[in-house]
This record gives structure tokens, sequence and C-alpha cells, in this order.
């Protein structure tokens, strides 16, 4: 019996102490610059925008002397488009903003429907806990636009993205 209370008590307080690393820390990362592009002619309906990112998480990083292994989450907190000047964008009707990379799932993380018209820049709907740990620890993910448009059109549509992600550090 002795060694029944013993062992519930030593649990107990195991379970009492708290963490040897510390409490967890939320930074944001912003990731800017990132051009996605659809090469035309494109068509009325869907059409798929796309860019690049490499090594902006171990980067980021690496600048404050953690490593992946210290990242515990990534949500996305903002997601900002602008159309670029010689990119005729009043066709786009609706965006959606996804990230995927070789080596994960495609995650959705922000949306805008309908597009304002007008506007030079767009802030979109970020979905909520949209967690992309797994894509941002890859070398490189893939930011992926999936533009509605109103109207054909021959020439190309090009944007600027700005991802903005909140990374909690252990």
């Amino acid at each position: 019996m002795k060694n029944v209370l013993f062992c519930i008590l030593a649990l107990a307080i195991v379970a009492c102490m708290p963490s040897c690393s510390g409490p967890s820390v939320k930074e944001e990362l912003t990731i800017s610059e990132v051009f996605i592009t659809a090469e035309g002619p494109l068509f009325e309906g869907a059409n798929t925008l796309q860019g690049e990112v490499t090594s902006a998480l171990a980067t980021w990083l690496s600048s404050k002397g953690k490593t992946l292994e210290d990242v515990e989450q990534a949500l996305v907190k903002k997601v900002t488009v602008s159309p670029l000047p010689d990119s005729l964008h009043t066709v786009v009707k609706s965006l959606v903003i996804q990230l995927a990379a070789d080596n994960g799932n495609m995650v959705k993380v922000a949306v805008l429907n309908p597009l304002p018209e007008g506007a030079t820049s767009y802030s979109l709907q970020v979905a909520e806990g949209a967690d992309v740990l797994s894509l941002l620890k890859q070398n490189t993910f893939f930011v992926v636009g999936d533009a509605e448009l109103g109207a054909d059109r021959e020439q190309s549509l090009s944007m600027k993205a700005e991802l903005v992600v909140e990374i909690t550090l252990k």
C-alpha cells in the first residue's frame, strides 16, 4: 500500500513540475517578395499561379541561433497579395492561396472572394489554424494561387505575395 501511495505521490510531483526547457516563445517570420505567376494565355475560370520559396525558415532560424528542432508550430497569420503593374488583374474575381512542397500535403492558407475592384493590394482572409510547419521545414516550398478569372486573356498574370507566419519556438 505504501508503494502505491509513493508512486501516486511521485507521479503527481512530476506532473506538476514546470518544463525544464521554459515557456514557448512566439515570433513572426515574414516571407516577402514571393512572385507567383500563371503563364498566358489564360482562360475564364480557374487558373494556377505558382512561386517558389527556398530555405525561408532555416535561414530565419539560423539568424536567431536556432534550428528546425526548436520549432513547435508555424501558423499563417497574414497573407497579402499585390498584382504587378504590368499584370492586368482586373479580370481576377477570387483568389485562394495554398502552400505545397514535394514532400508534404498542400495546405489552404488564405482566400478572398470576391476581390475588391480597383485595389492595388489585397489582404486575404487567413484560414484559422493553418499549421504549415511541415512545409516550411522543406528546403523548398511553393506558394500556389488559384485565381478565378472572369474572362480570357492572352497575357501572363503575376502577383507578389507576402506571408506572415507565427513561429512557436521551444
